[in-house]
């Protein structure tokens, strides 16, 4: 163990070499990550997802790399733990010792050092049991269980004081922590340090990095959303991990697959560091390694002024973030030839985008869209030329439109002059990130990043998104009108009653704004269609959220996305919409976590376990139906519900319900409403 004075003397001289970026922690926390920087640990928790009992759930820290009994006590004591006295009937670890063997770490007969009755080893057996038996020679070499004592609290309460904390890596060296569910960094720079209106490049610091930040601190500069404080040096990641590799175990079938994160918010606002997204759930349940990334926002985002500022500086944050996880994440134990990306609303705009881009090539192998956009001729990307009017107001508002150099006094302004009055947000096509204006699933132009694809939408997304009118209103073509609706839809919709049902305005206007919007139900559809039509992508499988949703509680405009009534029930489709955002907190588990809401009902559970067991599986195999000796081997169970198919031919095109009790539907969702409006399935293959 290194003794704090010889570690001070050893930090100050990094800092004077100018190694050290962040100082950790200077006694305890370093001493105690002496132990994983050298010898590979994983965090064996039995996860069920059923987030009110996660507390009922112990975990133990299994050190993989072999050693004597007295180095093992040494090791669990680093680690502020003890050697773990293991219960005959911990049904738990049972199913722990089961996945350990299918994935091939251990085999039977597979001893390890534990605390029973004192010098004890404990036996595997080949169906996860054990026997444990006292040992006379405290000199054979075992791997090492140790007790988990860190707990899940709930977001901005986890304890990252040094007793908690681990290192991996030498040369940049992380300082993070653990909960009681996964390991964690916070808010890791993932880029140099990027002056204003430049592309950032990949961090590529050699010194010890503190990445245990546990709150929002530093997201990109914003206005809406959030009274978290925000800084303009923002590029930054979390991550959340099951296993350390460790110096000498830091072989490929060793690594996990790694799910990158990019957040929604309109490009204005949203943040990687929202604990809605905390990763650990899926991490720990999944096997997987999860990374949620900062990107640049707003006009400091996407400006585009022309000349030398030519925009999309958040976009090229992500395929930097990318880069960095390429080059870094099997320091974290992730595998960087198996990278989902995945994103909801602009986040998936981004992730549709990142298929279309040649800089992003060969940097992830994934895509996970969720409510994104449409790849028609509704939804396509301006020329920088063709937003020069929009990006002057901006130049304007910021008081740089009289300046002798633009370019600098847009880069030295203060930084709050972008945050009010004119703004601009949008992606443009600049002939180098984004080369055409649209989206490259249309299969109308471009190259693509082949890689398979989950697509989907939520059953009410414009209720949340858009305009819900009064429950009490009558007229439904001022409803249509006041929602944004296009006149010929308007008429379409009036003259059609048969096929747009007149019993509830509210309904209807949701219905019509939802088929048609920006995220839009016939659009997405046919974007998946689209895809495999035109044959951009090899597999793409899509979902409709049309069982229940979990919404945030600060994303509900209209007071209509949760059950309200007296008794409603969550399952019940009729008694609250299904709105934008109502998957966010299934697709990561936070319900409790970030909201300290539990479940609403038994299904809820069930939903959140087949949502994340899909994601997962997608994210491990390039496939959503997790393979049945997995799930056996892991304690799971099957997913409940259909087998998921992927999209094919237009007479064969199915896509999945998602919800406690899954169900194959035909990918055209509201076929004859879509049809009505003019957006049948095949509307993009044809041009539209």
């Amino acid at each position: 163990m290194v003794q704090p004075i010889t570690l001070l003397v050893l930090l100050l001289c990094a800092l004077l070499a100018g190694t050290v970026d962040a100082l950790g922690p200077l006694f305890g926390g370093f001493s105690g990550n002496d132990v994983p920087a050298s010898t590979g640990i994983d965090l064996l928790y039995q996860n069920d997802l059923n987030w009110a009992q996660t507390s009922q759930h112990k975990s133990q820290l299994l050190l993989r790399t072999a050693q004597t009994f007295t180095a093992a006590k040494t090791s669990c004591d680093t680690l502020s733990e003890d050697l773990a006295e293991i219960a005959d009937n911990d049904a738990d670890l049972r199913k722990q010792f089961s996945y350990l063997i299918y994935r091939g770490t251990y085999a039977s007969g597979q001893n390890f050092w534990v605390g029973n009755d004192g010098q004890s080893i404990l036996k595997l057996a080949s169906d996860g049991s054990w026997s444990i038996r006292e040992s006379s020679n405290a000199t054979v070499r075992y791997p090492v269980l140790c007790t988990q004592s860190a707990k899940r609290t709930f977001a901005n309460e986890t304890d990252t004081s040094d007793r908690w904390q681990v290192s991996v890596g030498s040369g940049p060296t992380f300082i993070g922590y653990r909960d009681g569910v996964s390991f964690r960094f916070g808010a890791i720079p993932y880029a140099q340090n990027t002056q204003r209106f430049t592309y950032s490049t990949p961090s590529t610091s050699k010194g010890v990095i503190d990445a245990t930040a546990a709150t929002r601190g530093k997201q990109c500069p914003q206005t809406s959303g959030t009274d978290s404080p925000w800084a303009e040096q923002c590029l930054v990641l979390n991550l959340f991990t099951p296993t350390l590799p460790g110096k000498t175990s830091s072989s490929k079938g060793r690594l996990r697959p790694v799910m990158v994160w990019i957040h929604g918010g309109g490009f204005n606002a949203g943040s990687g560091l929202d604990d809605t997204f905390d990763g650990g759930l899926v991490a720990s349940r999944g096997d997987v390694v999860v990374i949620n990334i900062n990107y640049r926002l707003g006009s400091l985002g996407f400006l585009a002024t022309g000349n030398n500022i030519k925009g999309n500086f958040g976009f090229a944050d992500i395929i930097t973030a990318l880069k960095w996880v390429k080059a870094n994440v099997a320091t974290f134990g992730g595998d960087p030839s198996k990278v989902t990306v995945a994103g909801q609303s602009a986040g998936a705009q981004l992730v549709e985008l990142l298929i279309g881009a040649p800089d992003a090539a060969g940097l992830f192998q994934r895509a996970i869209i969720q409510s994104g956009r449409p790849a028609d001729s509704h939804n396509t990307f301006k020329t920088i030329a063709a937003v020069k009017t929009q990006t002057d107001a901006v130049v304007k508002n910021v008081g740089c439109d009289t300046a002798l150099d633009v370019d600098s006094c847009l880069r030295t302004v203060p930084t709050d002059r972008f945050l009010s009055g004119a703004k601009f947000s949008s992606p443009v096509v600049d002939g180098a990130f984004i080369r055409q204006s649209k989206y490259v699933l249309s299969g109308q132009g471009g190259s693509a990043n082949r890689v398979p694809a989950i697509i989907g939408y939520m059953r009410d997304e414009k209720a949340s998104l858009g305009y819900v009118p009064p429950a009490t209103e009558t007229d439904l073509n001022k409803t249509m009108r006041d929602a944004g609706i296009p006149i010929r839809d308007r008429q379409i919709v009036l003259a059609r009653p048969a096929v747009f049902s007149t019993s509830s305005i509210q309904n209807t206007t949701v219905t019509v704004e939802t088929n048609n919007g920006t995220v839009s139900r016939c659009g997405l559809s046919a974007t998946a269609y689209s895809a495999i039509n035109r044959k951009v992508l090899p597999k793409v499988w899509a979902y409709t959220q049309d069982q229940r949703a979990y919404q945030i509680p600060n994303y509900d405009p209209y007071a209509v996305c949760q059950p309200s009534a007296p008794g409603a029930s969550a399952g019940n489709p009729s008694s609250y919409y299904f709105c934008h955002s109502g998957d966010l907190l299934p697709t990561f588990g936070t319900a409790g976590y970030m909201f300290h809401m539990n479940p609403r009902d038994n299904d809820d559970v069930t939903w959140v376990r087949n949502q994340i067991d899909q994601w997962t599986s997608f994210i491990r195999t390039g496939d959503p139906n997790p393979a049945s000796a997995y799930t056996n081997a892991r304690g799971y169970g099957a997913i409940s519900g259909d087998y998921w198919p992927s999209v094919s031919g237009v007479n064969g095109a199915k896509m999945m319900s998602l919800g406690p009790r899954q169900r194959v539907v035909d990918l055209r969702q509201r076929r004859e409403q879509c049809e009505a409006i003019g957006l049948p399935v095949d509307y993009i293959v044809r041009g539209g």
